[in-house]
Parts: structure tokens; sequence; C-alpha cells
């Protein structure tokens, strides 16, 4: 049997801000402008149901879901990426959004890309347990650096 995954939302987290500005296509004319995107598209899949399939304890507030249902999530994206040593960071907000809205306490987060391990850190710091898998030897040791300071 083939599953299909369902497409449960799409959520534009909007970083207020452009990377760089050094492609600027052609400047000051229609030929080829180009247009740098100070936002990212998370996009949220479910297989099966869109309905977690067991019953669990919430640590989700009413203020966060009722801000945290709007299909825009406004934050500022992770700075510290040169002093970590990982290029495509993102700040340990985006995680403890994702895991709160769409799991359970004590659920088991799997992050196929650990990278520096920012979605482990965030299971730690709000009651979830996690899985994590990276083939990049350097961001292994990374995350497990950072990972050993917390425990």
């Amino acid at each position: 049997m083939k599953e299909k995954y369902l497409v449960y939302t799409i959520i534009i987290w909007n970083k207020f801000q452009v990377s760089s500005r050094t492609a600027w296509g052609s400047f000051k004319s229609p030929s080829c402008p180009s247009f740098p995107t100070p936002f990212e598209y998370i996009l949220v899949f479910s297989k099966l149901s869109y309905k977690l399939q067991y019953k669990g304890e919430t640590d989700l507030s009413k203020e966060e879901f009722i801000k945290w249902s709007l299909s825009q999530w406004t934050f500022a994206p992770q700075t510290n990426q040169n002093k970590i040593g990982h290029n495509a960071m993102f700040p340990e907000e985006l995680p403890i959004r994702c895991m709160k809205m769409f799991s359970w306490k004590n659920s088991l987060i799997y992050d196929p890309f650990m990278g520096s391990g920012t979605t482990a850190i965030a299971c730690i710091n709000n009651n979830r347990n996690y899985i994590g898998s990276e083939i990049s030897e350097n961001y292994c040791n990374i995350a497990k650096a950072r990972l050993e300071k917390l425990l």
C-alpha cells in the first residue's frame, strides 16, 4: 500500500530582512530586476489523517495558539551562525512553534537534517524527546557540543 501525505498547511515565516543585496539584477532597470525574499515557506504535511493518532497533554497556551494558528509567523532569523559554525541555522523559535502546534508534551520529534542541533535543543527545553540524523561529521560534532552544554 502506498501512503500519501496530506498537505496540512503552509506557513510563511516573515523574517523581515534580506540576508544579502549584492545581486541587484538590473539595478534601476526593468530589464531583469532581482526580488530577494524576506520570508521562507514552512510546508506542513501529515500522514493518513490531519488529526493526531493519540491524545496527550499540551503545553500550548491560549495566547500562543491564537497567535501561531495564523499562517504567517514573524520573528527574526538566527544571527550567530558564524559563531556556531553552521551557515543555514534557524532560531529555536521555529521548532518550538512547530512542536507545540503539532505535538503533545513528551512526544518524539525526528529531525532528519539535524545540522547544528537547534531542534534537539528546542526539544530538551520544551519537554519533547528527539532523534536526529546528520550526514556531516562536522555538524554532528557541533550539535553534540551544543547538546552537551545542556545536559
